[in-house]
């Protein structure tokens, strides 16, 4: 126990027990874990013993699992790169999965990997699980440099779902890159207010038809799919990053975290010419700083420019 003081009021020491202690001098043992609290699948923790006897700990559980009681299997997403050019130069990597479904509204699941070398073979885990009520399945990776160098690439596009899935096995070629719209429409069509620029989505699946197969294509607002008809289907994509209020990342980036109220993982994504753990190095008015000059020496793991 670790002792914090004395409270005039009640007269009595204050005391911060350790796990698996109570009372207010730490002598009474409690231990509400048991061998299945997290069905072998990730550790106990006692939580108050105030509350429920349900809710009297807590699992922490293995990365491949999740749950209250850590007792569903996450979906697994292996992927692989057919070239290493296509992550050469990417900070980091962004898996985007939209699951339709019957009964509710879709569901939203973003996971991101960080890059500290290249490598040809990424494995996600989702808190997701496939059951009757999903009726289909649409993923794509998201590949940033930072904010002004993205790539978009297909993973699947499934639109039903007759069996359980638990794990899915990707192979990523430049023939599954989504265009951007400035690479398929002309200058006037682009310059036109959005609402009248987006009728035009349609012909560019119809003509993709005659030309040359690809499969997506976006633009600030919408990611599109070409389906087997030729047709255009879009839905909003929301990669807007909130932040992190308590890391600014030195006002030279975005502080991405991994999950919107409890975040396990948080990193900086710098600007161009910015890099260092929270953005704290510039290059800005310089050819090479200081920093990034020595800095492969001092930790050859690391690119020199991000963390």
């Amino acid at each position: 126990s670790f002792y914090v003081g004395y409270d005039t009021n009640l007269n009595r020491d204050i005391c911060i027990c350790p796990l698996n202690r109570i009372g207010s001098r730490c002598f009474i043992p409690f231990n509400p874990c048991t061998n299945w609290s997290c069905n072998h699948h990730g550790q106990c923790y006692p939580n108050d013993e105030r509350a429920q006897p349900d809710s009297q700990f807590r699992c922490i559980c293995d990365l491949e699992w999740f749950g209250k009681r850590c007792e569903n299997k996450k979906f697994r997403f292996d992927i692989s790169f057919t070239d290493s050019k296509m992550i050469s130069s990417s900070s980091i990597a962004f898996i985007h999965s939209i699951i339709p479904s019957t009964f509710r509204e879709e569901t939203y699941l973003t996971s991101f990997y960080r890059f500290h070398e290249e490598i040809l073979n990424l494995t996600f885990f989702l808190e997701l699980t496939f059951d009757g009520s999903h009726s289909g399945l649409i993923s794509f990776i998201q590949l940033l440099k930072d904010f002004k160098h993205v790539d978009y690439y297909l993973l699947n596009f499934i639109t039903q779902v007759n069996e359980p899935l638990s794990e899915m096995n990707v192979i990523v070629d430049q023939k599954n890159r989504c265009r951007s719209i400035n690479e398929l429409l002309d200058k006037t069509i682009l310059s036109q207010p959005y609402l009248r620029r987006v009728k035009y989505y349609q012909q560019i699946c119809l003509k993709n038809k005659l030309i040359e197969k690809f499969q997506c294509f976006y633009d600030e607002q919408l990611m599109c799919l070409c389906d087997k008809t030729n047709h255009a289907y879009c839905f909003n994509i929301n990669l807007t990053y909130s932040g992190c209020p308590w890391n600014k990342c030195s006002e030279r980036g975005i502080c991405i975290k991994d999950h919107e109220l409890c975040p396990k993982n948080l990193f900086c994504l710098c600007n161009s010419c910015s890099y260092g753990s929270v953005c704290q190095f510039s290059t800005e008015g310089y050819i090479l700083s200081l920093d990034a000059i020595i800095g492969s020496h001092i930790k050859p793991m690391i690119r020199n420019l991000y963390y």
